[in-house]
């Protein structure tokens, strides 16, 4: 079913679009794991990594599909998503992993082991799990809750405020004993 996009503001989704893309997890959680299995990954550690990502794609594949096909919209413009680069947030990531660094260093933290070390065990992983966490992991919930879910859930909020002082006025009472609240 598509639905003009002349009759609704933005966000032109609704609660619908979030059920049907809320219903899509556990078939794509499915598809998922078959295409990992499917790949016959050794690595236990590998094997997480592409589910994931795999996961990712699969689920904005879905909200492709709700935004472009069934509103006929564009879907990147359709969730305002731009990519801006500036020099000083590209410099602070970095300035703050020194900064943590060096506290850790100064606090003497001692070294603990951890899950992640196996996902840092080779080039390659490590590789991929850098590109996992600097990149597709911002992205994903960039794209996700402020792209798609935050503009439906303020859309809702705002328009229940609009109502809400209308609903706490006081209206004479019919039998005449005072005023009541609506």
């Amino acid at each position: 079913m598509t639905i003009p996009p002349e009759e609704h503001a933005y966000p032109f989704w609704g609660y619908e679009d979030l059920g049907l893309f809320i219903g899509a997890v556990l078939p794509v959680l499915a598809a998922a794991a078959l295409l990992v299995r499917a790949a016959g990954l050794s690595s236990k550690d590998a094997r997480t990594l592409v589910y994931q990502f795999v996961f990712y794609a699969l689920m904005l594949g879905t909200l492709y599909l709700v935004i472009s096909f069934r509103y006929r919209r564009p879907f990147w413009s359709s969730l305002k998503w731009t990519l801006r680069f500036r020099g000083t947030w590209m410099l602070a990531g970095p300035a703050l992993a020194v900064g943590l660094i060096l506290l850790g260093a100064m606090l003497r933290a001692p070294s603990v082991s951890s899950p992640l070390e196996n996902l840092l065990s080779d080039r390659r992983a490590l590789i991929f799990t850098a590109l996992f966490v600097v990149f597709f992991g911002p992205a994903w919930e960039e794209l996700l809750f402020r792209g798609f879910l935050l503009p439906l859930l303020t859309r809702t909020r705002e328009s229940s405020l609009r109502r809400f002082p209308s609903r706490c006025s006081t209206e004479p009472n019919p039998s005449g004993l005072g005023r009541i609240w609506l």
